[in-house]
């Protein structure tokens, strides 16, 4: 693995970790998250950093 896949897969560890951090600030609790929209937006800001990674190219 090169330099760059590796900050590659650390992003994405860092944002897995921040949804992490946000289900335990706000609870894990279905109801308060679709009801929360600063709950929900944190969660999919994070997803969405993620998804845009595999587009990026990464080395095998």
């Amino acid at each position: 693995m090169n330099k760059s896949d590796k900050e590659r897969l650390i992003h994405i560890c860092r944002h897995c970790k921040d949804i992490e951090e946000f289900i335990q600030r706000f609870g894990n609790d279905f109801y308060v998250f679709t009801n929360d929209r600063a709950y929900v937006n944190a969660v999919c800001m994070s997803v969405l950093q993620i998804g845009e990674w595999p587009f990026r190219r990464i080395s095998v």
